[in-house]
Formats: C-alpha cells, structure tokens, sequence
C-alpha cells in the first residue's frame, strides 16, 4: 500500500527520504506528489521550471524522458512519456523506482532527462495510509 508525501516537505527534510516505509505495514511505500512549495520558477520567477533534476519524482505529475542519440548535426532527441513508481519497501533515498513506458516495454538508456507537466484528468490527492489516527471519522 502507498501513502503520500508532499516533495516540498521531502525537500526540506533530508531525513524523510531515508523513512523506511515499514511503518505502514508490509508491502508498502510513498508516493511523493509534487506541491507549490517545492515547485521552482526561472526568467525572474515569472515561469515554471519544468525541469526535474533531483530524486525523488512526483508520481502526480506526467514525466517525460528525453534522451539523445549521435553528437553534432547527426544527433537525434527521443521524447517518452513515463511514470516513476518507487518501489515497495524501499525508502525514497534509495532512488529505486519501477518505470512504466505508456506504450510497451523500452530499456533505459545513459543521460536521461526528465520534464514534468499536470495531467487533464488526474488527480492524486493526499492519502494518509494505516494510521486510524490521520483519517476523519465516517459518520
């Protein structure tokens, strides 16, 4: 079972990356969703920097891997949309992660880049996980 962290607060603690998940109970892990704390800007903080250069990924954002192949005029840029799913019981600092190719299988290749933008119709919202105490009462 997955439970959520902002990556704001993953950002600022360094220590949270390292949370083993097992506090949650077996077979679990955290989702890290991507806040506007943690969001960074450029051109004078006018736009957003689309760019994802440190762990952890967002599992709320779609992710683009770009990569490219040849030097000079000769090179060429890929582009593939995927999601980074952390992998059970393994904490974030481990930078472990299941990566999931919308169109098929496809294997992982050296300078990878990694750009990120919202889904139409995706919503991942804050789950609490296993702790009776976090979640409100159902009347």
């Amino acid at each position: 079972m997955y439970s959520t962290r902002p990556r704001s607060l993953l950002k600022k603690d360094v220590n949270a990356l390292s949370e083993a998940p097992s506090s949650e109970g077996p077979n679990s892990g955290y989702l890290v969703l991507q806040d506007e704390a943690a969001q960074s800007y450029w051109f004078f903080g006018l736009l957003k920097n689309r760019n994802i250069s440190h762990f952890p990924f967002p599992q709320s954002k779609n992710l683009t891997v770009s990569y490219t192949v040849g030097s000079g005029d000769g090179s060429t840029t890929y582009y593939d949309k995927v999601m980074f799913i952390p992998v059970l019981n393994q904490p974030l600092s481990s930078n472990r992660y299941y990566v999931i190719w919308r169109k098929g299988k496809h294997q992982g290749r050296k300078g990878w880049k990694v750009a990120a933008s919202t889904p139409r119709n995706y919503n991942l919202e804050e789950a609490l996980g296993l702790n009776q105490l976090l979640r409100f009462p159902i009347v």
